[in-house]
C-alpha cells in the first residue's frame, strides 16, 4: 500500500510511505493505522 503523505503535508519529510503487508486467507477486515509526523511515521497491525 502507497500512501500519497506528500499531499497531506507539505513539509513533510516523506513524500511517500509504502507498506508491504500478507493477507491471511479468510479474513475480512484489515485494519492499517498509519501514524504521521512532520519527521517520521509509524504503522502497526492494528485490530
Amino acid at each position: 500500500m502507497i500512501f500519497q503523505t506528500g499531499n497531506y503535508q507539505d513539509a513533510s519529510f516523506y513524500p511517500e510511505v509504502i507498506v508491504s503487508f500478507s493477507v491471511v486467507p479468510g479474513s475480512t477486515h484489515y485494519h492499517l493505522p498509519l501514524l504521521l509526523s512532520q519527521h517520521g511515521y509509524t504503522t502497526y497491525r492494528g485490530s
